[in-house]
């Protein structure tokens, strides 16, 4: 086995939204280079330590991670940056994303994906991704009356669904388009009333919860839609809805 590189983090200052910092100081360790595909990362306990936060902050942040594809668990084995010939092609794809045409492209493969997932989640979710989306909307919430547009609470519910949907390639696919279209989500949002964008993801969470595949579906498309919509309408080249 390939020696593992010893790893250590620096402490934390922040005290709101801790797991947040905990995502970001792990994603600027992989663009950095400290971190690479198939490095073991510490386990819980020595992350509690070395950050000096909760391990509950600590636990929020592993999930958060795994939801948008950027670590895996192996059971016996411990938790890794995560790797694959897939990782690699969305990567190609999504890296580097600026230009308004890629991000239409990304949303319309969204607008064919999610859907799906949605359909999906509805029949295999458990009650624990259910109280992960409940927290995905609570942070969207937390984020928008702090004067945010909740893209990151956006991201994680949609991760959630992903990962209810339980197709480990249509997470990797989800979890990096999302991350990609960070900054886009964000503008998109502030062109729509805060009560609405919250809305839009009660009603799916709802269907979902109530195991309505038919109408979580439809929700996830009228909901996709609608960021293409308002794409286009921030570009130019249409109307908002």
């Amino acid at each position: 086995m390939t020696p593992q590189p010893k790893m250590t983090m620096d402490p934390l200052k922040k005290k709101t939204r801790l797991y947040e910092d905990i995502v970001e100081l792990f994603k600027k360790k992989i663009e950095d280079g400290d971190l690479r595909a198939g490095d073991r990362l510490p386990t819980e306990r020595e992350l509690v330590e070395q950050l000096g936060v909760s391990r509950t902050s600590v636990r929020e942040a592993l999930r958060a991670m795994e939801l948008v594809g950027l670590i895996e668990s192996k059971v016996g084995e411990g938790t890794f940056i995560k790797s694959s010939g897939i990782d690699e092609a969305i990567l190609r794809v999504t890296g580097g994303v600026q230009d308004e045409r890629r991000v239409l492209e990304m949303y319309e493969v969204r607008v064919l994906l999610e859907p799906y997932a949605a359909r999906v989640a509805a029949r295999k979710r458990s009650q624990a991704q259910l109280r992960d989306m409940r927290l995905a909307i609570e942070s969207m919430r937390d984020e928008i009356t702090k004067g945010e547009r909740g893209q990151r609470g956006d991201i994680r519910f949609h991760g959630s669904i992903a990962e209810a949907a339980g197709n480990s390639i249509l997470i990797g696919i989800l979890g990096a388009f999302a991350e990609a279209l960070g900054s886009s989500i964000a503008v998109a949002n502030a062109h729509v009333h805060a009560a609405d964008i919250i809305a839009e993801h009660q009603r799916m969470f709802d269907a979902i919860e109530e195991r309505d595949e038919t109408e979580a579906e439809r929700l996830m498309h009228a909901h996709i839609k609608r960021a293409i919509d308002r794409t286009r309408f921030i570009s130019g080249r249409g109307t908002a809805h």
